[in-house]
């Protein structure tokens, strides 16, 4: 089995520079005294106070970058639509575990939010877009909206709210610990560890979710969701060998029951694998942003 941190990955700088209106490496505080980098980029023009996609980077929560190739046309497409679009990437799995990269999710949506004047923003128009462990992160942040643990107040954003209006996630793991029986259900060959050590779910955590059913719980989406859970356009290809389908379906099915059925759109395409790049398409991107538009 092939450990996910030993395979080179690629993050190189998506190719901005047809995007006139940017500000790059913003700082925004994480609420613990630290600092991250922040790209924004903002339509031709900005006449009014805009709609905002906010993008985690994906990367097996380990992989982390600004504005990274794995954007896809997701950038381009939605400050063409007349959206402004911001990115972070959290702090490396390697480097620090969970809960940190939720609370830093939190902290740019309140950076965004309380400087929302400033940078011509609509601070009720806000909405998340990721993939993968990025989707992760944006379910974990979105569902956790006034969660006494991971929404408690952060320093630097007395009285700020981390509410989302929105969320699009293509293939984020929602429930950790569990994809090595649902692969060999679907009889799919991971291409990488689901558990032990290499495991990228057990590097994110500090230990096996696999053996530690209370804290893989504490840490999956798929227990967040109440019926005040905002839209959600919901992403999977059916071929994923590094998050299992099964994951997708069955959110979906506990999103409709608890959230309503007019809550979540998905789409589950046949054959698709990880970061398949017709999920990132122009025409993928469109039906993304009109969920956007409907909700945003």
């Amino acid at each position: 089995m092939k450990h996910y941190t030993t395979i080179p990955h690629s993050h190189a700088p998506l190719d901005t520079s047809g995007i006139r209106n940017q500000k790059k490496a913003i700082p925004f505080p994480t609420g613990d005294g630290r600092t991250l980098p922040m790209d924004l980029y903002y339509p031709e023009s900005v006449a009014h106070p805009l709609p905002l996609i906010l993008s985690v980077s994906g990367g097996g929560w380990y992989f982390t970058g600004l504005s990274s190739h794995h954007l896809g046309n997701s950038l381009s497409a939605a400050v063409s639509r007349g959206y402004a679009y911001a990115s972070i990437g959290c702090t490396s799995s390697g480097e620090e575990k969970f809960p940190r990269q939720i609370f830093e999710v939190k902290a740019a949506i309140r950076f965004l939010r309380q400087n929302a004047e400033e940078l011509r923003l609509d601070p009720e128009r806000f909405g998340l877009w990721s993939n993968s462990s990025g989707g992760h992160l944006s379910l974990m942040a979105a569902l956790t909206w006034k969660h006494p643990f991971f929404d408690a107040p952060q320093p630097e954003y007395p009285d700020i709210s981390s509410r989302i209006q929105a969320v699009a996630a293509n293939y984020p793991p929602t429930r950790l610990g569990i994809s090595g029986p649902q692969f060999r259900e679907l009889a799919l060959s991971p291409d990488y560890d689901t558990e032990g050590p290499h495991c990228m779910e057990t590097i994110f955590l500090g230990k096996d979710p696999s053996k530690d059913p209370e804290l893989a719980r504490f840490a999956s989406p798929y227990y967040y969701i109440t019926p005040e859970a905002p839209p959600l356009f919901l992403q999977h290809g059916t071929k994923d060998t590094v998050v299992p389908v099964t994951q997708s379906y069955e959110f979906a099915d506990a999103y409709r029951r608890i959230a309503g059925p007019g809550r979540i759109q998905t789409n589950f395409p046949e054959g698709f694998v990880h970061s398949d790049p017709h999920l990132k398409s122009e025409d993928n991107c469109r039906q993304v942003l009109d969920f956007f538009d409907a909700h945003l």
